[in-house]
């Protein structure tokens, strides 16, 4: 983990007699105070969420550093402790003896400091340390220790006290070297419960704060201390070094949390659309038709072709069925068709064609494409059909309907609209590509003709289009037909009237799931 400083360099040194109590902390300072904290990318990032604690010592107390507010104190009572003229103070007149003084507000994820100086630096032996302790409690506590030899030359320590165990965790040599009465900060981090991070820093006041952490460590030991504990101070004079006083002020516990991460929005694509989000199928056709059965050597009973999956073919992103002047099994023309049984299905949701019709007027008698839904029961939706010229209903020529059939066995209610007619356009659909879907949801069916919502029906209106017929999930199906006894057949021996070869040309089918 690193630390980003925020705004200029910072440095820390006495603020003022101004006491600021726990939780009465504006976001200004706050971010001033703590710093925003990135985290490597296998670790969390965490963010200052309160100040818990910002003592600047401006109070007069003997024996004790007292309370830094009305409900935070410190719990050791000695001689070697005192408050005044702005800061603490832990005398150190015994070598081979520490003092240890702890809040008693508390914080599992936290950051800590403290600015301290040494009056006088001992002329021999070891030296002495500084220490700055979080979690701590009677089961143990994460602590950071300064060391400073009587040469001012530093190492900083992590350990860890278990079951009154000390675990050194790490240690380094500094560049820092201390001499007596200068200020220096120390700062001690702990986060995470599964695996805890546990990092701090030491500079000296006035200088700029360093971007990484001096010392850093993993904990994910049994050992590990998981729970919340106090901020702590305390102070180590070694043997044979001679009596020291160490002065602390602004001492400050922050609670950390781990940053909110904006959920990542996935890549829209030009499929995507409001409401419905990226299509559960999607064929552009790109490359061949393994999301579909291609049916073969079929027929249907009621017009003039034979169904060859020759017929089928994807080219430049173009799924194309073909109708041919061919004679077959005693049929005049062959054909194509494809359906999504066993591949695609669903009840509600949203379905969508791009396609070019091949019912070109005067030579397309009889030419049938369709793109249309059909469950496992008799309820189909035709979401476009279009019938070829010459016709014998001139109203609908070069024109495509959407129909619903509650039984395609005859006898159920039908309910059709035109959908060039709906949309208020006279173009003949056979010249250009368009753009046919429906949104059928529990409550209403929607239909769209090139992406303008033209027809709305809804159950109060039409209950029987969600009966018993609808109530199992539709295939999808995509052919083109060659006469019909509704619309029309081609008329022989010459068929003038119909073109040799019709090509109903798809651009893609596109499938989004009702999400409710």
């Amino acid at each position: 983990m690193t630390i980003t400083p925020t705004g200029a360099p910072q440095s820390r040194s006495k603020k003022g007699p101004a006491k600021i109590a726990a939780g009465v902390i504006t976001a200004a300072l706050l971010a001033a105070l703590v710093p925003v904290i990135t985290a490597n990318a296998a670790e969390p990032n965490y963010v200052a969420s309160s100040i818990l604690l910002n003592d600047t010592m401006s109070r007069t107390v003997s024996n004790s550093w007292g309370n830094a507010t009305s409900a935070i104190n410190y719990s050791a009572s000695n001689s070697a402790l005192g408050v005044a003229n702005g800061t603490a103070k832990i005398s150190l007149p015994t070598p081979g003896k520490s003092m240890t003084t702890a809040t008693s507000v508390k914080a599992t994820n936290a950051d800590a400091s403290y600015v301290v100086s040494v009056d006088k630096l001992p002329t021999s032996g070891a030296g002495l340390s500084t220490s700055l302790h979080l979690r701590h409690s009677s089961t143990g506590f994460y602590r950071t220790v300064l060391h400073i030899t009587p040469q001012g030359t530093t190492t900083l320590e992590l350990s860890r006290s278990n079951a009154g165990k000390i675990t050194v965790l790490k240690k380094v040599t500094l560049p820092l070297i201390v001499k007596s009465g200068q200020k220096i900060n120390l700062e001690l981090q702990a986060l995470g419960t599964t695996s805890v991070q546990v990092q701090a820093k030491a500079w000296a006041v006035g200088t700029t704060t360093p971007a990484n952490w001096s010392v850093s460590v993993t904990d994910a030991t049994t050992s590990k201390i998981s729970t919340a504990g106090a901020v702590a101070v305390s102070a180590y004079l070694t043997g044979s070094s001679q009596a020291s006083t160490l002065r602390y002020d602004d001492i400050k516990l922050a609670s950390m949390v781990q940053e909110a991460v904006a959920p990542t929005t996935p890549p829209v694509s030009s499929a995507y659309r409001p409401g419905w989000g990226e299509p559960v199928f999607q064929d552009e056709f790109t490359s061949n038709v393994s999301k579909w059965n291609v049916r073969d050597n079929d027929s249907l009973s009621y017009d003039k072709a034979r169904i060859k999956a020759a017929n089928v073919s994807v080219s430049d992103g173009l799924l194309h069925i073909v109708s041919k002047r061919e004679t077959v099994d005693g049929r005049d023309f062959t054909s194509g068709y494809l359906d999504s049984i066993g591949k695609f299905e669903q009840q509600y949701g949203r379905w969508e064609v791009r396609a070019k019709i091949p019912t070109t007027p005067g030579d397309s008698r009889g030419i049938w494409p369709a793109f249309w839904l059909r469950n496992a029961g008799v309820g189909e939706v035709d979401i476009m059909e279009a019938w070829g010229d010459p016709f014998t209903n001139p109203t609908i020529v070069g024109t495509s309907s959407l129909t619903a059939h509650e039984s395609t066995n005859g006898g159920g209610a039908r309910k059709g609209w035109n959908w060039e007619t709906m949309a208020g356009t006279t173009v003949n659909s056979s010249a250009a590509f368009h753009t046919w879907a429906i949104e059928y949801t529990p409550t209403e069916l929607k239909g769209y003709f090139d992406n303008k919502l033209v027809v709305t029906a809804t159950k109060a209106e039409f209950p029987w289009l969600w009966g018993p017929n609808f109530q199992t999930k539709f295939n999808m199906r995509l052919n083109l037909q060659v006469g019909s006894p509704y619309h029309g057949y081609p008329v022989g021996p010459d068929y003038v009237d119909t073109k040799s070869y019709a090509d109903f040309q798809i651009d893609y089918v596109r499938a989004w799931a009702y999400k409710g």
